[in-house]
């Protein structure tokens, strides 16, 4: 008896992980996007109209995710997971010091939660006052911020994580099938998630070690973790 009321509030507990109106789970497969929460987008509602109405196009960028008890995927069977130093990224295997490899849901409106917040910061990395590093800024991933959030040397930018669901083309998924069994089988990947600061577009890594999320055409440089 003792260890149902046990397992019972343990149960209840991992639930209560997920913000009201998040599930940890999602039917099919999407990308992700994330938005600044000070910004709305037109092109944001005509996705969000898209999915109400079960409106699913080919995925267009990578990583492809599923979510299935709260854990996160990707097309090459990488976990998703908050590490160390807060940041998200997906690795195979996960690191042994990560903060959360569960704990994942989607929101009522689609957005990506985890541990009970759907709240994450886009932090620049590179020096914005450099005239020649302009084409290599892009933003890691975090749950907590990195730098400052305000003033004139403003670093990360509060954000949403957009979940957009697509289909998997037969295709990609070859291709995924390919790269999953060939040279990243039994090595450690790690991608992280990135995105460049300047541009709306969404581009796609074609590395079979790391798969970023970016929005600029060429995608830019990015770090991984465990290597």
């Amino acid at each position: 008896m003792k260890y149902i009321i046990a397992l019972a509030a343990l149960t209840a507990a991992v639930s209560a992980q997920n913000p009201p109106g998040c599930q940890g789970e999602f039917d099919g497969t999407f990308v992700i996007k994330p938005t600044k929460t000070n910004e709305t987008s037109s092109s944001a509602s005509s996705r969000l109209l898209k999915r109400q109405q079960n409106v699913r196009t080919i995925c267009g960028s990578t990583p492809i995710i599923t979510l299935e008890g709260g854990v996160l995927t990707d097309q090459l069977g990488r976990t998703g997971s908050i590490v160390a130093n807060s940041q998200y990224q997906f690795d195979n295997p996960v690191q042994e010091n990560a903060l959360f490899t569960d704990g994942f849901s989607v929101c009522q409106n689609n957005t990506l939660a985890v541990g009970g917040s759907a709240i994450f910061y886009q932090c620049l990395s590179g020096d914005p006052q450099d005239p020649d590093n302009e084409d290599k800024l892009f933003n890691n991933i975090y749950t907590k911020a990195q730098g400052p959030t305000e003033g004139p040397n403003i670093q990360c930018f509060e954000s949403y994580i957009e979940v957009i669901g697509c289909e998997v083309s037969p295709e990609q998924s070859s291709s995924f099938a390919q790269l999953s069994t060939s040279g990243t089988t039994g090595t450690k990947t790690a991608s992280s998630l990135v995105s460049a600061p300047t541009s709306a577009s969404v581009a796609t890594s074609t590395s079979a070690d790391t798969a970023a999320v970016t929005t600029a055409t060429p995608a830019a440089p990015y770090p991984v973790g465990n290597n």
